[in-house]
């Protein structure tokens, strides 16, 4: 997006900042650990390779997609400047992720532990394929973890709290994950409600995958 290859240079200030400890609680909701493999949709620039690593150690694996080249060079510069070797990135639109494109760009098949989408499907143009597709990416059992924003007035208020992000928070996200997963679990954060944890485990059933 070339609204994100703009801000790219002073996201991390701000998002790092604002968004620290609901990042860290969705982690440790997931209860991510050692060895797990983990696909980031809309990773950015990287802001939560290190709290993950922290958890799947360098025997983990984590494969970020975004379509912002901007926001892959700070990322790629943050792996390159830690030494990471376990983590890949695809330059490429999240709408179209499927086990096809990470062949193709990773060399082999992956089915991951966990999916992780922060602050992405309120961005994602095509939000329910994507969020359908990354699912399908899924291990047996699996899980996905999506920290976003829900506010349903599409008023004054939520075109500012859209602006910067280019977002769209009055999109049920939660609701939408709650459909499409299964022992789905989610809380509301902060004091004003809007942020939002959401967990959800990969189900068998057809309907998530035909649509």
């Amino acid at each position: 997006m070339k609204w994100y290859d703009k801000i790219s240079g002073f996201y991390d200030f701000f998002t790092e900042r604002i968004y620290r400890n609901e990042r860290n609680e969705l982690f440790e909701k997931l209860e991510l650990k050692k060895g797990d493999s983990v696909l980031l949709v809309a990773c950015g620039t990287g802001i939560s390779f290190q709290p993950i690593l922290k958890r799947i150690r360098k025997e983990g694996r984590i494969v970020g997609i975004d379509s912002s080249p901007k926001m892959l060079e700070i990322a790629n510069n943050k792996i390159k400047k830690n030494k990471w070797t376990n983590i890949e990135l695809i330059n490429a639109n999240a709408e179209l992720i499927n086990s096809e494109l990470i062949e193709s760009q990773m060399g082999e098949k992956i089915e991951f532990d966990f999916v992780i989408a922060e602050l992405a499907f309120s961005v994602i143009p095509d939000w329910k394929a994507s969020m359908r597709k990354s699912i399908k990416l899924l291990k047996k059992n699996g899980k996905i973890g999506v920290l976003d924003g829900f506010r349903e007035q599409n008023d004054w208020i939520n075109r500012i709290l859209n602006f910067l992000p280019k977002s769209d928070i009055s999109r049920n996200v939660s609701e939408y994950l709650n459909e499409l997963t299964t022992n789905y679990w989610s809380k509301r954060l902060g004091k004003t409600g809007i942020l939002f944890i959401g967990i959800g485990e990969k189900t068998t059933a057809n309907k998530v995958y035909k649509k």
